[in-house]
Protein backbone atom coordinates (compact mmCIF):
# COMPACT_ATOMS: atom_id res chain seq x y z
CA UNK A 1 0.00 0.00 0.00
CA UNK A 2 2.93 2.28 0.87
CA UNK A 3 4.44 1.53 -2.57
CA UNK A 4 1.27 2.83 -4.08
CA UNK A 5 0.55 5.83 -2.26
CA UNK A 6 5.02 6.91 -3.52
CA UNK A 7 3.67 5.91 -7.10
CA UNK A 8 0.64 7.52 -7.35
CA UNK A 9 2.28 10.78 -5.14
CA UNK A 10 5.29 11.05 -7.67
CA UNK A 11 2.48 10.83 -10.68
CA UNK A 12 0.65 13.58 -9.14
CA UNK A 13 3.82 15.86 -8.42
CA UNK A 14 5.33 15.66 -11.86
CA UNK A 15 4.66 18.90 -13.21
CA UNK A 16 6.69 22.10 -11.97
CA UNK A 17 10.56 20.69 -12.72
CA UNK A 18 9.34 18.55 -15.29
CA UNK A 19 8.78 14.95 -15.56
CA UNK A 20 12.24 13.22 -16.98
CA UNK A 21 12.00 10.46 -19.21
CA UNK A 22 13.66 7.07 -18.68
CA UNK A 23 16.03 7.20 -21.47
CA UNK A 24 16.91 11.23 -20.28
CA UNK A 25 17.71 9.99 -17.22
CA UNK A 26 20.92 12.51 -16.07
CA UNK A 27 24.44 10.22 -15.98
CA UNK A 28 26.70 11.11 -12.72
CA UNK A 29 30.24 10.93 -12.90
CA UNK A 30 32.19 8.45 -11.07
CA UNK A 31 34.30 10.78 -9.63
CA UNK A 32 32.72 14.45 -10.05
CA UNK A 33 35.35 17.00 -10.44
CA UNK A 34 34.50 19.55 -8.33
CA UNK A 35 37.04 21.85 -7.99
CA UNK A 36 37.61 22.77 -11.83
CA UNK A 37 37.28 25.56 -12.90
CA UNK A 38 36.27 27.22 -9.31
CA UNK A 39 38.34 30.42 -8.76
CA UNK A 40 36.47 31.46 -4.68
CA UNK A 41 35.90 29.52 -1.55
CA UNK A 42 32.19 30.73 -1.98
CA UNK A 43 32.74 28.47 -5.32
CA UNK A 44 34.19 25.72 -3.35
CA UNK A 45 31.66 25.57 -0.60
CA UNK A 46 28.55 26.21 -3.15
CA UNK A 47 29.97 22.72 -4.82
CA UNK A 48 30.77 20.39 -1.88
CA UNK A 49 27.93 21.43 -0.09
CA UNK A 50 25.12 20.82 -3.25
CA UNK A 51 27.20 17.54 -3.73
CA UNK A 52 26.45 16.51 -0.62
CA UNK A 53 22.96 16.23 -1.65
CA UNK A 54 23.09 13.64 -4.52
CA UNK A 55 20.84 11.19 -4.17
CA UNK A 56 18.35 12.70 -1.46
CA UNK A 57 14.95 12.48 -2.79
CA UNK A 58 12.96 15.11 -5.03
CA UNK A 59 9.20 16.27 -3.43
CA UNK A 60 7.10 19.14 -5.01
CA UNK A 61 7.65 22.13 -2.84
CA UNK A 62 10.50 20.39 -1.04
CA UNK A 63 12.93 23.07 0.37
CA UNK A 64 15.36 20.49 1.82
CA UNK A 65 16.90 18.75 3.70
CA UNK A 66 14.79 15.48 3.40
CA UNK A 67 13.06 16.51 0.04
CA UNK A 68 13.88 19.14 -2.57
CA UNK A 69 12.16 19.92 -5.86
CA UNK A 70 14.47 22.23 -8.18
CA UNK A 71 14.21 25.48 -6.64
CA UNK A 72 14.21 24.43 -3.03
CA UNK A 73 17.50 22.96 -4.17
CA UNK A 74 19.12 25.80 -5.44
CA UNK A 75 17.84 28.29 -2.27
CA UNK A 76 19.05 25.67 0.39
CA UNK A 77 22.54 25.35 -1.36
CA UNK A 78 22.66 29.21 -1.84
CA UNK A 79 21.65 30.22 1.53
CA UNK A 80 24.65 27.87 3.08
CA UNK A 81 26.96 30.86 1.37
CA UNK A 82 24.87 33.61 2.29
CA UNK A 83 22.90 33.98 -0.58
CA UNK A 84 19.06 34.39 -0.75
CA UNK A 85 17.26 33.64 -3.39
CA UNK A 86 13.58 34.06 -4.57
CA UNK A 87 11.77 30.37 -4.24
CA UNK A 88 10.25 29.63 -7.58
CA UNK A 89 12.59 29.07 -10.71
CA UNK A 90 10.71 31.34 -12.75
CA UNK A 91 12.00 34.24 -9.73
CA UNK A 92 15.07 33.18 -9.49
CA UNK A 93 15.51 34.20 -13.27
CA UNK A 94 15.25 37.47 -12.55
CA UNK A 95 18.13 37.54 -10.02
CA UNK A 96 21.74 37.81 -10.70
CA UNK A 97 23.88 38.91 -14.08
CA UNK A 98 22.81 36.99 -16.93
CA UNK A 99 25.64 35.16 -18.67
CA UNK A 100 25.27 35.13 -22.35
CA UNK A 101 27.46 32.55 -23.84
CA UNK A 102 27.35 28.92 -22.55
CA UNK A 103 31.23 29.37 -22.77
CA UNK A 104 31.44 31.94 -20.08
CA UNK A 105 30.01 29.89 -17.78
CA UNK A 106 31.55 29.36 -14.09
CA UNK A 107 31.13 26.60 -11.45
CA UNK A 108 28.53 27.73 -9.27
CA UNK A 109 26.24 30.14 -12.29
CA UNK A 110 22.51 28.90 -12.33
CA UNK A 111 21.13 27.59 -15.36
CA UNK A 112 17.41 27.51 -16.37
CA UNK A 113 15.30 25.73 -18.51
CA UNK A 114 11.95 26.75 -20.28
CA UNK A 115 9.23 25.87 -22.90
CA UNK A 116 7.49 28.22 -24.85
CA UNK A 117 9.73 30.93 -22.46
CA UNK A 118 8.08 29.81 -19.13
CA UNK A 119 11.19 28.93 -16.84
CA UNK A 120 9.94 25.20 -15.49
CA UNK A 121 13.53 23.85 -14.08
CA UNK A 122 16.65 25.63 -12.51
CA UNK A 123 20.35 23.98 -11.52
CA UNK A 124 23.95 25.15 -10.67
CA UNK A 125 26.43 24.69 -12.98
CA UNK A 126 29.57 22.45 -11.52
CA UNK A 127 31.98 21.87 -14.66
CA UNK A 128 32.37 23.59 -17.85
CA UNK A 129 33.51 22.33 -21.28
CA UNK A 130 34.08 22.60 -24.80
CA UNK A 131 31.05 20.64 -25.43
CA UNK A 132 28.83 22.41 -22.84
CA UNK A 133 28.35 22.04 -19.24
CA UNK A 134 27.06 19.75 -16.46
CA UNK A 135 24.72 20.44 -13.51
CA UNK A 136 23.64 19.60 -9.99
CA UNK A 137 19.76 19.81 -9.50
CA UNK A 138 16.68 18.29 -8.02
CA UNK A 139 14.71 16.06 -10.61
CA UNK A 140 11.38 14.52 -10.08
CA UNK A 141 12.23 11.28 -11.21
CA UNK A 142 16.13 11.50 -10.07
CA UNK A 143 16.25 13.52 -6.97
CA UNK A 144 19.68 15.20 -6.83
CA UNK A 145 21.68 14.71 -9.51
CA UNK A 146 24.23 15.99 -11.68
CA UNK A 147 23.01 16.37 -15.76
CA UNK A 148 24.79 17.45 -18.88
CA UNK A 149 23.55 20.05 -21.23
CA UNK A 150 24.23 17.92 -23.91
CA UNK A 151 21.48 15.11 -22.97
CA UNK A 152 18.59 14.75 -25.34
CA UNK A 153 15.93 16.19 -22.97
CA UNK A 154 17.91 19.15 -21.51
CA UNK A 155 19.50 20.81 -24.41
CA UNK A 156 16.69 21.45 -26.52
CA UNK A 157 15.09 23.32 -23.14
CA UNK A 158 17.86 25.33 -22.12
CA UNK A 159 16.83 28.92 -21.87
CA UNK A 160 19.46 31.02 -19.97
CA UNK A 161 22.30 31.20 -17.11
CA UNK A 162 22.19 34.17 -14.26
CA UNK A 163 26.00 34.82 -12.11
CA UNK A 164 25.13 34.97 -8.19
CA UNK A 165 28.33 34.70 -7.31
CA UNK A 166 30.86 37.21 -8.87
CA UNK A 167 34.44 35.88 -9.58
CA UNK A 168 37.33 37.76 -9.68
CA UNK A 169 37.49 38.89 -13.36
CA UNK A 170 33.62 40.14 -13.61
CA UNK A 171 33.52 43.45 -14.50
CA UNK A 172 30.32 44.48 -12.01
CA UNK A 173 32.23 42.79 -8.42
Amino acid sequence: MKRFLVILAIMLMASSCGLLRKSARSQIASEPRILEGVTTLQQKELLEYAYSFIGTPYKYGGDGPEYFDCSGFTCYVYEKIGFTLMRRAADQYTQGKPVIKTSDLVPGDLVFFARKGKVFHVGIVVEVDDKGFRFIHAGTSTGVTVSSSENSYWKPVYYGAKRIIMISNDSNN
